[in-house]
């Protein structure tokens, strides 16, 4: 293989780069495979890069997951998910969990960010990117033209079946989309109650019932009313962060 260093044909944009990142990040053997050619550590500088770069975009990004997603890609979601009957509650659970957890994972990609990457690309042996680019373009040319196929033994056939039924769902998309609007329904009230499973917060949340069955719910309402007169907000999150500010300063 050669060991002429090459450089992409244009400048990358931040759609661009996070659309290598995530690939690489989920496919981590494939550079691998050149290690062996580049005995100059060239690959592992590249991917010791690689996993740095993606760490940092992702403490950009809204969401603490580590899977960022391009603004393209939020847009498919927006075009998917646009509701057609606003009253609908499927349509509610759309704008209210998943396009904003896609919105929120994606990160901020700046100029410097940008000429970092393209840098660091620029440093990869030119038979290394040639080869990954057409990877690439193979994988996006795949995913846009054809559909994709997932092997389920029989016993789960039937259960996803069952499923698809008792949801109402006339598509397998419509009931994956379901199960991943419960899903993350699931993963918000886990946040809410700052547990980890399902029987955790069931758990949790009976406790926060029956505290408020032993409390005079009229004394709270006056409190409350009280705190908010006192310090001239409107709700309790922004006395929250009044008493946040307030401690921050004093520190």
């Amino acid at each position: 293989m050669s060991s002429k260093l090459g450089r992409p044909a244009r400048k990358f944009d931040a759609n661009r780069i996070i659309e290598i990142v995530m690939d690489l990040y989920a496919n981590e053997e494939y550079l691998n495979q050149f290690k062996h050619d580049y005995p100059d550590n060239c690959i592992e500088g590249f991917q010791d890069f690689l996993k740095q770069f993606h760490q940092k975009l992702a403490m950009t990004s809204e969401s603490t997951s580590m899977h960022l997603t391009t603004k393209e890609e939020l847009n498919e979601v927006l075009r998917a998910f646009t509701p057609k009957d606003s009253d609908s509650e499927e349509d509610k659970l759309y704008s209210e969990y998943i396009i904003p957890d896609t919105k929120s994972r994606i990160p901020v990609v700046t100029d410097d960010d940008i000429e970092e990457f393209q840098n660091a690309i620029a440093k990869l042996p030119q038979d290394v990117w040639k080869a990954y680019s057409g990877r690439l373009r193979q994988k996006k040319h795949k995913k846009k033209n054809a559909k994709t196929n997932i092997s389920v033994s029989d016993t789960d056939y039937d259960a996803l079946s069952y499923l698809k039924t008792t949801n109402n769902a006339k598509t397998w998309s419509e009931l994956f989309n379901k199960l991943y609007a419960e899903n993350q329904q699931l993963s918000q009230v886990l946040r809410l109650t700052c547990t980890s499973n399902l029987p955790d917060a069931i758990a949790r949340i009976q406790e926060i019932l029956d505290m408020f069955k032993s409390i005079n719910i009229h004394d709270v309402k006056y409190k409350t009313d009280t705190l908010l007169d006192l310090y001239s907000v409107g709700n309790v999150e922004q006395i929250i962060e009044k008493m946040q500010k307030d401690q921050s300063n004093e520190s």
